[in-house]
């Protein structure tokens, strides 16, 4: 990809990531925003950024070190999410556990607003879920199995 494809994804991404923040605050208001009212941010929106965050960080993974189980890397994202709102999982944990520094750690758990709590709904929904992405049922003989 030569720097001008590069530029023009990059814009495609930024104008998928405003898009769909300003979709979920103007629909959450159901399209009635009062000219000086601040739009509010959704979960959905939290969870696009950290899965942008998840696929930047596997993609540099798999640069540096050759392969990366981005399965195992988003369900790490989205630990640091369930961690920033409070919720206790089993992930949640396990990660922590793993930690050698701070925890959650990633760009995004600087970020405050990410962090407020904008969906009962759906943290019930994380709360139930299992610990973890399915490992693959077709292991390769050469490679093991990236898992942490």
């Amino acid at each position: 990809m030569n720097g001008d494809q590069r530029y023009r994804w990059e814009q495609r991404v930024r104008g998928l990531m405003l898009g769909l923040a300003l979709g979920e605050a103007i629909g959450g208001l159901r399209g009635e925003v009062a000219q000086c009212e601040r739009l509010w941010a959704g979960v959905a929106t939290q969870l696009a950024a950290f899965t942008a965050e998840g696929l930047i960080r596997a993609d540099v993974r798999r640069r540096l070190h050759g392969s990366c189980n981005r399965n195992w890397v988003l369900w790490h994202a989205y630990s640091r999410w369930a961690a920033l709102q409070h919720i206790a999982t089993a992930a949640s944990a396990y990660w922590g556990s793993k930690s050698a520094g701070e925890w959650p750690d990633g760009w995004l758990a600087h970020i405050p607003e990410l962090a407020e709590n904008r969906g009962p709904q759906r943290q019930r929904s994380w709360r139930s879920s299992r610990t973890g992405p399915a490992r693959p049922s077709v292991r390769s003989r050469t490679t093991p199995d990236a898992m942490p």
